[in-house]
């Protein structure tokens, strides 16, 4: 099941075992949600996103996991990649969407 955050299609829910992203992929936004709420009616809560532009990252045995683990439960990592985006444009997506959804806000 994919996520849209201000209008743009992160896929996901990958297990952060399954989430790392290695220093050879395109460039891409990556986010850590926590889902919420009923399998009826699910909440999806914002507990980090960042860029990945030439850097590879490790979510197993990332140093903000026990963070992010105590600001949730049921978290997966979402990504957003778009081949034709250029890092500076990835950029802008993401001061966009920090600005409307802070870390530990609700996604809509």
């Amino acid at each position: 099941m994919a996520l849209k955050i201000c209008g743009h299609l992160f896929t996901g829910p990958i297990t952060f075992a399954k989430a790392a992203i290695r220093a050879n992929h395109g460039p891409m936004l990556w986010s850590v949600i926590a889902r919420e709420g009923e399998s009826f009616d699910p909440h999806f809560r914002l507990l980090a996103i960042d860029s990945a532009i030439r850097t590879a990252i490790d979510f197993e045995g990332h140093p903000d996991r026990s963070q992010w683990e105590a600001g949730g439960s049921n978290l997966a990592v979402y990504k957003y990649e778009n081949s034709d985006a250029s890092p500076e444009r990835l950029q802008g997506i993401l001061a966009e969407i920090r600005t409307r959804y802070p870390i530990g806000s609700i996604v809509k």
